[in-house]
């Protein structure tokens, strides 16, 4: 087996790893090697290990969350993505998502 293949193997291992220990993982966020805004994004397990089991990932500047997407299962098990609205991550989601829809069905206000 190359380097290269074990290498890719262990990180994914190691990330698998981290996330059933919990671990948040922070990086600046770019576009074209930029961020002019200083955002930082913070993505995390969340939910209630074993029952409900999501990505929740921050958007914050200066400390202060701007932006939360959790990324998860609704009640019956469609894929679903709630977002927060108005430049504040701690309100509560005001959108939710359903990737698995049609385009017109996509987006629902909660």
């Amino acid at each position: 087996m190359s380097t290269r293949k074990k290498t890719a193997k262990s990180s994914r291992k190691a990330k698998e790893n981290a996330f059933r220990r919990n671990v948040a993982f922070e990086f600046p966020a770019l576009n074209g090697g930029k961020n002019p805004k200083r955002i930082v994004l913070r993505a995390e397990p969340s939910g209630d290990r074993g029952i409900y089991q999501e990505i929740a990932v921050r958007a914050l500047r200066n400390g202060k969350a701007i932006g939360d997407v959790l990324v998860g299962l609704d009640g019956k098990g469609n894929l679903r993505v709630l977002v927060t609205a108005g430049g504040d991550g701690d309100a509560d989601h005001a959108l939710a998502l359903f990737p698995e829809r049609g385009a017109a069905d996509t987006v629902e206000r909660l």
